[in-house]
């Protein structure tokens, strides 16, 4: 793949849990990588994914420290999206916030810091991003497979109301952008995974392996190819789809 074949990735949550290992296999796959970052603490833990250091890979990964709960100009986020390699072919919408908080608890600014992160954001900045694409650019927005099966999936975990409405939410905001931004051929999808791996998950070890048809949670390494796969290979008439990925997982 020729240098200026290479797509562009803007990725926001770049440090986050699965947004470490999409950012990995971006980089593995050759394409170039704006990564969206709250502050510079999670830079440690870009170097280590990507197995170096990088001062050396700054032709194919720029960083964008920024934090989205503090973001009021996307326009100029997206601005500077643009400006790390003077192009954008897709966007990643994978910052999340999950929060167990005791839903007979849960306070305003609770409510309203995660709406902001997992709806708010991916919806403006889509909007902002989306004037750099050209023509059939990308846009993937992270959902969960809780927005279209409901929390029974995870029931073993406490409720979290404002998780699982800002990914309903999220679905209809995949469906109205891929409605507004069609005539610039630009595509829209969600994909909705179900359990991924993570160390967190051991003491629900046993119920993934009862609940669960292959007795496992997703691991995060096949999880990000499978999303890169369906983001190659998706076309304008898959834009407005939330593709499930439930890991078979039963119910």
């Amino acid at each position: 793949m020729g240098e200026a074949d290479k797509p562009v990735i803007v990725l926001t949550g770049a440090s986050g849990y699965l947004g470490s290992h999409l950012m990995r296999k971006a980089y593995e796959r050759e394409y170039k990588v704006v990564a969206i970052i709250r502050d510079k603490s999670s830079l440690e833990k870009i170097n280590k994914e990507i197995k170096g250091s990088l001062e050396r890979k700054r032709d194919s990964i720029c960083i964008i420290e920024q934090d989205l709960m503090r973001i009021k100009d996307f326009e100029d986020l997206a601005k500077r999206s643009y400006e790390c390699f003077r192009r954008i072919d897709i966007l990643i919408n994978s910052a999340a916030i999950w929060d167990d908080t005791d839903p007979l608890k849960l306070d305003l600014d609770k409510w309203l810091s995660i709406l902001k992160i997992n709806l708010v954001v991916p919806y403006m900045l889509s909007i902002s991003i989306s004037k750099y694409m050209r023509n059939e650019g990308k846009i993937v927005n992270i959902s969960c497979l809780s927005s279209t099966r409901g929390h029974k999936i995870y029931r073993v975990l406490k409720p979290s109301p404002p998780y699982v409405i800002s990914k309903i939410g999220l679905n209809y905001v995949t469906k109205i952008l891929a409605e507004i931004l069609a005539d610039k051929r630009i595509i829209v999808i969600g994909i909705a995974p179900s359990w991924v791996e993570k160390p967190e998950l051991k003491r629900y070890e046993d119920y993934i392996k009862r609940e669960t048809p292959l007795r496992e949670a997703a691991d995060p390494d096949v999880l990000s190819d499978l999303i890169y796969d369906l983001v190659e290979k998706s076309n304008i008439y898959m834009s407005g789809s939330i593709i499930e990925i439930p890991e078979a997982i039963s119910g």
